[in-house]
């Protein structure tokens, strides 16, 4: 959506035409995790690995077999500098790049979400334009039409303006 459209009939309008943003449509208190799925599912991958295989795992969620003790003697994967390296199997690998991607997938649908709840916010705001638009000449032209009336508020003698348009209609006037 491009800036303009957000600033006008976003902010501004729905400002001017006394609106507010449905409940259901948008919600700005609601905050996106930010932890990485993966950084999630390392420990429960790394103990439900270990519990599969019938291996007990130690109080950090590490096998006996893997190493722990000083960091600094241990190689780690780029990111997790404070925490020792155990290889997971790849079945979890696989495990870790499916959530991951369908992480990624209910990312993107709800950001297509919430661009196409922003266009039917802006469709909202340009029909109660319309609609305030529609009302001011429909009433506009009613009033004008009423108020311009030359007889309205005045008596009339009705013989005389028959007799005035008889003449105009023998003398080809109309």
């Amino acid at each position: 959506m491009p800036n303009w459209v957000r600033i006008v009939f976003l902010k501004w309008m729905p400002h001017l035409l006394c609106m507010r943003r449905p409940a259901q449509m948008y919600n700005p208190n609601r905050r996106r995790s930010s932890l990485h799925p993966s950084k999630l599912l390392q420990s429960s991958l790394n103990k439900s690995s270990a519990l599969d295989h019938g291996q007990p795992v130690t109080a950090h969620g590490h096998h006996p077999n893997c190493p722990v003790g000083d960091p600094a003697d241990h190689t780690h994967p780029p990111g997790t500098a404070t925490e020792p390296y155990c290889p997971l199997p790849n079945s979890a690998l696989q495990a870790i790049d499916a959530i991951e991607y369908i992480t990624e997938h209910l990312r993107r649908e709800e950001e297509v979400k919430l661009s196409r709840n922003d266009w039917k916010y802006v469709a909202m705001v340009i029909d109660r334009l319309l609609l305030y638009i529609f009302f001011g000449v429909t009433l506009g032209g009613t009033l004008g039409i009423i108020l311009s009336a030359p007889y309205v508020f005045h008596a009339v003698d009705q013989q005389t303006e028959l007799d005035r348009l008889i003449r105009l209609y023998k003398s080809g006037g109309l």
